[in-house]
């Protein structure tokens, strides 16, 4: 399986930075390089395996605001639905494109 963006020649966004650690209902600023075009945030939860069960994994969309071309503000959820750990996060553009997905941790120790 190939997206259709694969070989369509679309450039991808990009997340230029994203903070290392994240405390549950609260807010965060990613650094994007084109903010202007950010029509959807989501992230996917890291999965873990405990005898042989996979539970943890998780994909949500959050909200956000553009604060600049360059800061996108991106909302969490509460602790029942975005769980601490590690969390990878994605923007996507209107034409369905998203980014690299960078790292950051949910009410975790300091990375």
């Amino acid at each position: 399986y190939l997206p259709n963006y694969f070989y369509s020649g679309l450039e991808r966004p990009i997340i230029v930075s994203c903070p290392r650690n994240v405390a549950t209902d609260d807010s965060f600023v990613i650094e994007v390089d084109e903010a202007s075009a950010v029509d959807r945030v989501t992230v996917t939860k890291s999965g873990a395996s405990t005898h042989a069960r996979n539970f943890d994994t998780r994909w949500l969309e959050l909200e956000f605001k553009i604060l600049s071309d360059g800061e996108v503000r991106v909302f969490t959820e509460g602790k029942n639905t975005m769980i601490p750990g590690l969390w990878m996060i994605n923007t996507i553009n209107g034409l369905g494109v998203p980014s690299d997905a960078s790292l950051f941790g949910l009410d975790m120790a300091p990375l």
